[in-house]
């Protein structure tokens, strides 16, 4: 679990930029910090420079700006923090499904692919232990196309010489059962 330091959590936009490099957030806490110098230079020592209805506004936005931030930022770290969850989950799903065919419950491992892919379509590593595991188990028709699906996603093209080496593969045991 991350923790933020305490001051982190009172600035607007900032738990977004720490945890996230957020664009918009980064704007949030700049903004909110030059409207909270406007309004301390305001008070200070250019008091004459701005009339007081427009000074007392200013403080007035600045304090219901801060209280919705704190809301904001807490939504913003609940977040983060369950999509870092889920992604954590989904890694040790995929480590579960290589244990799997590793330890050779090849049955396991391919449900465990099966789900992984209809989740998250592109994920090519996963796409690619797939189509290894059904030419293992003999079911080259549908390996054949899992390595055409992986060749014609984003990313496949870092794989192609594994995949090019299993449809190599399948073509020499194709003319070993013919």
């Amino acid at each position: 679990m991350v923790k933020l330091p305490f001051l982190t959590m009172l600035w607007p936009g900032l738990p977004a930029v720490r945890m996230s490099g957020s664009w918009k957030g980064l704007c949030v806490a700049i903004g909110f910090g030059w409207l909270l110098a406007l309004a301390i230079w305001s008070c200070g020592g250019w008091s004459e420079w701005m009339p007081s209805r427009f000074r007392e506004s200013l403080w007035w936005v600045l304090s219901v700006a801060w209280l919705l931030s704190l809301i904001g930022n807490r939504i913003v770290v609940r977040r983060t923090l369950a999509a870092w969850e889920a992604l954590a989950n989904e890694e040790d799903r995929y480590k579960e499904s290589v244990t799997a065919y590793l330890s050779g419950q090849w049955a396991r491992a391919e449900s465990l692919l099966v789900d992984r892919l209809q989740e998250q379509p592109q994920d090519v590593e996963s796409r690619l232990l797939l189509g290894t595991l059904l030419r293992r188990r003999h079911r080259t028709e549908e390996a054949k196309v899992e390595f055409l699906r992986l060749l014609r996603s984003d990313g496949g093209s870092r794989w192609i010489w594994e995949v090019e080496r299993e449809m190599n593969r399948l073509s020499e045991e194709a003319g070993t059962n013919a």
